[in-house]
């Protein structure tokens, strides 16, 4: 509000209305004609300022309403450093880096339009009129900090069809980038910080390595070699269950085959009170010459195979299937997907607790050649079941995400580890990238939690976070389950740090300290003080350059909920 500004004489008393938030309600104020002017300066600056009083600024003396801020250098970019002061004019600026001034810069902005390396320091700026003189917050400019790789990836032996996946772990100033080659050859689209090598051939062998780049350089990884073994072990892969038509469910069954097979036979087992009703499918159709060949080497001629159940013991919930090819085929090297197995759903049952596996009863698992017609070697795969909660509806007051728990079975064999892929994100109604906010990583774009070891018959549930911009839009997603071997996790734990404040709370476990900009930060967990099995959590945590709060909720972060232990202790371990 601006006050009017009257004529009035020496020493005359005038009477001057004052109206203002903080003076409710409002009163009408006295003062003698010579204070008039200071009162005028007293309204002026908000009602707040008084000349003369301890720690308050004088009147008209420069101020900084906005501070320069701290900048992380972008080699050969421009560059520029402000700050916004009030006061009498004129006003008067002198920037300074470590404490010395800079010829020329007396401008409220300071201006590099080439960024090098020679300009990084502490910077500050000194306002200056005629009633006093202030100096900003120190801005400091800081240097990019090259790519360090904190992982290695790890030499690989697998066998013709399984998966290889090969994994960088690497710091640096952001963002960072990635190239795999393998040898001296770049790998097309190979540009994540992992390299997923699905049904591995003799052709993926070799020697790989990655590039990890930024603008501060480039780094070569060590190399890691893969042996693919030529004499692979065939698998027989139970898919899991999927929805059918009409209301059932369909067991899909692969095998990776080596080449030379001739006939494949098993068992299904299941829970009769769950499912009913197998019927078995050929989906190896008589004229799909990509999967099998004759004798004669002639891939184009059809060749019609054969589908054989065994329904003998289906009321204690099992059903035999044997597939074999005309005399003298074999299927090719490769997957191969060879029947499917409808089941009805009895009512109200959940078709995801029909503990489906493969046996030996009424059918024995085998497979068969064409020239010893002797059992070879075959391994069993079964793909976990998933059962995914309801989504919910709203985020989370306590942390903004949206959450949904997706419940992991494993029905045989243990699962060294379990990648459970997330398909179906989009934007929200502001048209921003809804996120998986606990991703571990991405695979071909498609973002991924990871877990494991899982004993046989064993459930867990997995948490999936989702950052949401809106706050509103509920992420509608499709899972995926990938089975990998054991990759082993190794993180520096050269530089500790102090976790100075930890909250346990509605069964999770919240851990906060504060962080560097550019910095990561790695936490170990275990459940008994003094122990050596420290579990390591992937991802790391990157610093924010404030105080960031790591939530334990359990899996996938760790191998348990915190409310399902006694005890549980946390460290963390800064790099670089």
């Amino acid at each position: 509000m601006r006050l009017p500004s009257p004529s009035v004489r020496l020493n005359e008393t005038v009477r001057v209305g004052v109206w203002s938030s903080l003076l409710t309600p409002a009163v009408r104020l006295v003062f003698p004609g010579a204070l008039l002017g200071l009162l005028l300066l007293w309204v002026a600056c908000g009602l707040a300022v008084h000349a003369g009083e301890t720690g308050t600024p004088t009147p008209g003396a420069p101020q900084i309403t906005r501070q320069p801020l701290s900048q992380t250098l972008v080699y050969g970019s421009p560059l520029t450093l402000s700050v916004t002061a009030t006061g009498e004019l004129p006003l008067s600026y002198q920037w300074q880096k470590n404490g010395t001034p800079i010829d020329g810069a007396t401008g409220s902005q300071l201006t590099f339009t080439n960024v090098s390396a020679a300009i990084w320091g502490d910077y500050v700026v000194t306002v200056t009129n005629s009633f006093g003189s202030v100096t900003s917050d120190i801005a400091t400019l800081i240097l990019p900090v090259p790519p360090q790789i904190t992982q290695q990836p790890y030499n690989h032996v697998e066998t013709v069809s399984a998966t290889a996946v090969l994994y960088v772990l690497a710091t640096g100033t952001p963002p960072l980038f990635y190239q795999w080659y393998q040898g001296t050859n770049q790998l097309a689209g190979a540009t994540n910080q992992e390299l997923d090598l699905i049904y591995v051939t003799s052709a993926d062998g070799g020697v790989y390595t990655v590039v990890v780049t930024n603008q501060a350089g480039s780094l070569t990884s060590r190399p890691a070699s893969l042996r693919v073994n030529p004499d692979s072990l065939r698998q027989l892969r139970l898919m899991g269950l999927s929805a059918g038509t009409n209301g059932q469910v369909v067991a899909p069954v692969q095998v990776a085959a080596v080449g030379g097979e001739h006939s494949l036979s098993f068992s299904l087992q299941y829970d009769p009170n769950v499912i009913t009703n197998p019927v078995a499918t050929l989906t190896l159709d008589a004229a799909n010459t990509n999967w099998v060949t004759g004798s004669s080497g002639d891939t184009n001629a059809p060749l019609s195979a054969t589908l054989v159940t065994d329904t003998s013991a289906l009321a204690s919930g099992a059903v035999g299937v044997s597939v074999s090819l005309p005399t003298n085929a074999t299927f090719k090297a490769g997957v191969v997907p060879i029947v499917s197995v409808a089941f009805d759903v009895i009512a109200g049952q959940d078709a995801a607790l029909a503990a489906l596996l493969l046996g030996d009863l009424p059918t024995a698992i085998a497979a068969l050649d064409t020239t010893t017609n002797g059992p070879l070697p075959l391994q069993v795969f079964v793909l976990p079941t998933l059962a995914p909660s309801p989504a919910a509806t709203n985020a989370s007051l306590q942390s903004g995400l949206f959450s949904q728990k997706v419940r992991v079975t494993n029905p045989a064999g243990t699962l060294a580890d379990l990648r459970l892929l997330v398909r179906g994100l989009t934007n929200d109604s502001l048209g921003i990238a809804m996120l998986v906010y606990n991703a571990a990583g991405f695979t071909n774009g498609i973002p991924y939690v990871q877990f494991g070891p899982m004993t046989p018959g064993s459930s867990v549930d997995l948490t999936l976070n989702y950052y949401v911009a809106d706050r509103v839009t509920v992420p509608n997603v499709t899972y995926e389950a990938q089975l990998l071997p054991f990759t082993a996790v190794t993180i520096p734990t050269n530089n500790p740090i102090n976790l100075d404040r930890a909250l346990f709370t509605n069964g999770v476990f919240a851990v906060e300290f504060n962080t560097l900009l550019n910095a990561s930060y790695y936490i170990q967990y275990q459940d008994i003080l003094g122990g050596t099995d420290w579990q390591s959590v992937v991802p790391g945590v990157a610093g924010t350059g404030s105080r960031v709060q790591w939530i334990d909720d359990g899996p996938p972060k760790t191998l348990s909920v915190p409310s399902s232990q006694t005890n549980r202790f946390y460290r963390v371990f800064r790099y670089p």
